[in-house]
């Protein structure tokens, strides 16, 4: 039977490929069964229905597709801005500048102290009434000694706004 074993066809040859491999590895000594060939439906007649896919193999159904959302319709923009609206715009940018922070106030005067002079007496002398030493005395924290205490020859800075 030597000229058979030149005709096996191609399916049986890789079988025995693979036979002999898993036989090298120790995997398997029973031989693969090699499929049958399909028949071929005669001349004429419809094929026969494809075999169902296993489980594994087949689509997920697909989803259904949502309906497009409808919005309600938007009443147009005017192109140009109403009178109104120009109004308030400067309204509003009139009430920016007016509480917009002002510069701190400048010195204008200076004062400077003399013997047997307090905050309270310096007060008396600039605007008429010793309750308001303590405006000479935030104008001067940082020359001011704790208590209020001023020292002759000692120069305040009088704010302005202050008569």
């Amino acid at each position: 039977t030597v000229g058979t074993a030149a005709v096996v066809p191609a399916a049986t040859e890789q079988a025995t490929l693979a036979d002999v491999r898993r036989l090298k590895t120790g995997l398997s000594d029973a031989a693969p069964a090699v499929p049958a060939a399909p028949a071929a439906p005669p001349p004429g007649a419809a094929a026969p229905p494809a075999p169902p896919l296993p489980p594994r193999l087949r689509r997920a159904p697909a989803p259904p597709t949502p309906e497009p959302k409808t919005e309600p319709a938007r009443a147009a923009k005017p192109a140009a801005p109403s009178e109104e609206t120009e109004r308030l715009k400067r309204r509003v940018e009139a009430l920016e500048r007016k509480l917009a922070p002002q510069a701190p106030r400048a010195v204008t005067n200076i004062y400077e102290v003399v013997p047997g002079d307090t905050l309270q007496s310096i007060s008396q002398k600039l605007w008429g009434d010793a309750s308001r030493w303590t405006e000479l005395y935030r104008a001067n924290a940082d020359r001011v000694q704790r208590g209020g205490y001023v020292e002759p020859g000692q120069r305040l800075v009088v704010p302005q706004g202050m008569p």
